[in-house]
């Protein structure tokens, strides 16, 4: 199962890592690992990217500018369970409500190539993370462990306005003469040169040195491809580039993050229905829509209805008012199933009675289903109790029964039921 996490660290640092992926630590309170938290402690990450440059320094992270920055990425970690020792030899990921010392909550996952970023988030000018001016290390006398020796001297980095940074030299992105540090060039998929200039509240596309010449760019979305290109759309109607693939998308966030333009990590399934129809299901920070043959209908969708047939082909009902596709069997449900927990609308769990238990969010009703169907019954609460293996017995109400989640670790994915379920 995939999550989306967060990981602080500086600009030069981020570079680095998307062009060589993610390097576990050595060790650390959890181990070896690349140590992430999830989204209800981004302020955590946030921290430790704002004091990265003091703490960096006399290393091989030291950077030159103090230009803290957040990764937003997709980890995909279907082994997870609560820390604790040997832990490498029975899952990908493990999670720690505190450490000795830190007292709020971190994941640490054990192979970096299960990490993707998706997103750089620039920290300059947000706001310090430490509560502000009171708080913060660099300006002030702070009296604890991870801000001994402060005042650090300099202003605190995420309250500056403004980020100059000189880009890395490389085909992709390489910095004109004419331009410094404040613009980059690529060749789209159609071979036209692009140059995109950073100037006082706007950006400047040149085309093909002169061709074309769009003064006001005020924003740029990008549109994945399922080559691995990425379509650039520059706004207000300055027309469409496309980055080739394979790491298309990749390149277009960096350039995003660049300008400054906000580009929200956009999520896809797909499948090829009954009709011979490329339907897509997209997640942007938890909305969905659905999208037929590259955008002829877009549908924004709350909801999906399963309904199989004697075929076996099952039938997904999109609400509301959003039509219907069919996926061709034989095995059209499982890819139903994973459908549906990629929209969020059903998790699954095998029981220490082999089960499969699946949990689904059906018209504002939560529905436990059993076995594929051979037990349905609707719940509206579930009570939890840990046992001494560290697996975990789910008490369905009302009366629909229990299920043991195997350990250890148990406790993790039940909490992640619970919140599933707004239990």
């Amino acid at each position: 199962m995939a999550m989306i996490m967060y990981h602080g660290c500086s600009q030069a640092t981020a570079h680095s890592i998307q062009r060589e992926g993610f390097r576990p630590s050595a060790g650390g309170e959890l181990g070896a690992g690349v140590y992430m938290v999830d989204k209800d402690n981004i302020d955590k990450a946030k921290r430790f990217a704002h004091d990265e440059f003091h703490r960096a320094k006399g290393s091989q992270w030291e950077s030159l500018k103090n230009e803290p920055v957040l990764l937003e990425c997709l980890v995909d970690i279907p082994r997870r369970g609560y820390h604790h020792e040997g832990w490498h030899d029975n899952f990908d990921a493990v999670y720690a409500d505190h450490t000795s010392k830190s007292k709020s909550p971190e994941w640490c996952v054990a192979d970096p190539s299960k990490i993707k970023l998706k997103n750089i988030i620039q920290l300059v000018g947000c706001g310090c993370p430490w509560g502000g001016e009171k708080w913060c290390p660099y300006e002030q006398r702070i009296s604890q462990q991870k801000a001994m020796h402060s005042p650090w001297g300099g202003t605190c980095p995420c309250k500056k306005k403004g980020l100059d940074f000189v880009l890395p030299n490389s085909d992709e992105y390489s910095p004109s003469a004419d331009k410094g540090s404040h613009g980059m060039d690529f060749i789209d998929t159609d071979g036209d040169k692009n140059t995109l200039v950073k100037l006082p509240g706007r950006v400047k596309l040149i085309i093909n040195d002169g061709e074309h010449v769009y003064e006001h760019i005020t924003n740029i979305t990008v549109k994945p491809q399922r080559s691995g290109a990425a379509r650039l759309t520059y706004h207000p109607e300055a027309g469409v580039s496309s980055i080739p693939g394979p790491h298309g998308v990749a390149k277009a966030e960096y350039i995003l993050s660049y300008f400054g333009f906000a580009q929200d990590p956009v999520e896809i399934v797909e499948f090829i229905d009954t009709d011979g129809d490329k339907n897509q299901i997209t997640k942007t920070r938890g909305k969905l829509k659905l999208v037929i043959n590259e955008g002829a209908i877009v549908h924004p969708i709350s909801d999906i209805a399963l309904c199989p047939n004697d075929r076996g082909d099952v039938t997904l009902d999109f609400h509301p008012k959003a039509g219907h596709s069919t996926i061709p069997g034989p095995n059209a449900m499982s890819r139903a199933n994973k459908i549906l927990m990629f929209c969020d609308l059903m998790v699954e769990f095998m029981d220490t009675d082999g089960d499969k238990n699946q949990i689904k969010k059906q018209d504002d009703r939560i529905v436990l289903v059993i076995n594929g169907g051979t037990f349905v019954k609707r719940i509206s609460g579930i009570k939890v109790q840990e046992l001494a293996d560290g697996s975990v017995t789910l008490y369905f109400e009302p009366r629909a029964g229990a299920s043991t989640i195997p350990g250890p670790g148990g406790m993790v994915r039940a909490h992640e039921i619970l919140k599933f379920c707004d239990f």
